[in-house]
């Protein structure tokens, strides 16, 4: 299935009107579009959708072109043949682009300019011809993973981010799926674009995760294909990352199960880090980096695929699915809903008072058990007191928890006991939307946000 990119296509309409109107960077004839993101989160599709609106646009792919090659084919591309245009360096490969601009082609794209072997030299060539005062201007986009090669190129990068998807972004593009499945599906996919385009809505979620554990399926093959990318030999790396996925958090952990020294693994992780596979942060206190992987879909990569690679058959046996299926939700599902609920919490920094933002940006939030009458109790997961003021975040522990009105009532009371009402922020998240009754409370209480999975964006 293809995703909508609406709202990710209107992050070019800035940059463009500036290049039309040479306002902002664009005053100077030296600025790209620079459309930056990880793997899988749909660079050149969206560059792709955004050539569509304009008649004329010229695409070329850098992808597994030597420098001589991509010279050549790049000419072939302009409708310049090589052998008698003499096209054999990209000063010239320029100069015959600067002859097809003045056509009236505006918009040109090089895709994977950061993982070409000859990028120096093109980039070199491309400076000098976005700053030459006789050269044609145009409207150059370069998507790519790591924009570090353009500096000190004499080139001007405008940005563009393209990210991976919310689950807000997940319930859009399918509004069909229930809501479980939505949380799902962006739990098993890590919401990376280029696997949610696999998903199949005429099957069910359970019929989608079995072909997608296929070894010949995209989702299955994706990030060995990353890991070769950006290493020679991915295996000590993989080792890694499954120490970390099941459940090793220290250096002194991951490099016990391993079998490796701390300096190596200290190393290593700082690899993981610097390609974004790997995320560190301190616990409390202490000094000390806990380190996780980076995204869900890594987790279950190597959690579930990476202890089966040798596997003789292209689907996975029953055995093992249904142990996947039993242990989805516990395991995915409800902890990537609970960082999709957190994400929000520090978005919306206007809801708060600073110091309070400042604490959730250091994860320095607690929970909070508040004892109710008759044994009953309440436990809010993000609990924060600063100044007076307390904010206290309700997170579902179950899929299938539905708000109705005593379960509503008993959170507010909840929050009345710990701490003067009208000091705190109340947020409650819902996989499911919520009663008739608590909406009506709520439009009379301002210090309480109701916040549904199609609110989750961040």
């Amino acid at each position: 299935m293809r995703l909508n990119n609406y709202h990710q296509l209107q992050k070019f309409k800035f940059p463009w009107y500036c290049f039309c109107t040479r306002k902002e960077q664009w005053a100077a004839p030296n600025t790209v579009c620079v459309l930056e993101g990880p793997k899988g989160s749909g660079k050149t599709q969206l560059t792709l959708e955004f050539m569509k609106q304009h008649a004329g646009s010229i695409y070329f792919s850098f992808a597994g072109l030597s420098g001589d090659m991509a010279i050549r084919f790049f000419c072939d591309k302009l409708n310049l043949r090589t052998d008698m245009e003499h096209c054999n360096d990209w000063g010239t490969a320029f100069a015959k682009l600067a002859g097809v601009i003045a056509n009236g082609r505006i918009v040109v794209v090089f895709d994977h300019v950061d993982t070409f072997s000859g990028r120096d030299d093109f980039l070199a060539a491309l400076s000098s011809f976005i700053n030459h005062p006789d050269s044609p201007r145009a409207f150059i986009v370069l998507p790519m993973g790591d924009s570090t090669c353009l500096r000190g190129k004499g080139i001007t990068a405008y940005a563009i981010h393209s990210t991976y998807r919310t689950i807000a972004n997940i319930k859009k593009s399918f509004p069909t799926l229930s809501n479980k499945d939505v949380l799902r599906l962006y739990a098993v996919s890590g919401g990376i674009p280029s696997l949610l385009g696999e998903y199949n809505t005429n099957l069910s979620f359970e019929e989608n995760l079995k072909s997608w554990l296929s070894y010949d399926s995209v989702f299955y093959r994706f990030l060995p294909e990353l890991m070769k990318e950006h290493f020679r030999a991915p295996e000590t790396y993989n080792a890694l990352m499954y120490s970390i996925a099941t459940a090793h958090h220290r250096i002194s952990e991951i490099a016990k199960d391993v079998g490796f020294p701390y300096n190596k693994c200290d190393k290593y992780i700082g690899a993981l880090q610097a390609i974004g596979l790997v995320k560190s942060k301190q616990q409390g206190g202490s000094k000390r980096s806990l380190y996780y992987l980076a995204n869900s879909y890594l987790s279950f990569w190597y959690r579930y695929l990476y202890p089966h690679l040798d596997r003789i058959t292209p689907t996975v046996d029953n055995a093992l699915f249904d142990r996947i299926l039993s242990e989805l939700d516990s395991n995915f599902t409800i902890p990537c809903y609970h960082q999709g609920c957190r994400r929000w919490l520090k978005h919306h920094a206007s809801l708060y008072p600073s110091s309070m933002v400042d604490l959730l940006q250091r994860e320095q939030d607690e929970p909070l058990m508040v004892n109710l009458e008759q044994g009953e109790t309440v436990t809010f997961e993000v609990s924060l007191y600063a100044h007076g003021h307390m904010l206290l975040a309700k997170l579902p522990g179950s899929l299938h928890e539905r708000y109705d009105k005593a379960l509503f009532l008993k959170t507010i009371k909840a929050a009345e006991q710990a701490n003067l009402f009208y000091n705190n922020t109340v947020i409650i998240f819902s996989p499911h939307r919520f009663s008739d009754y608590c909406v009506h409370e709520v439009s009379k209480l301002p210090n309480v946000k109701l916040i549904t999975i199609e609110r989750l964006k961040y």
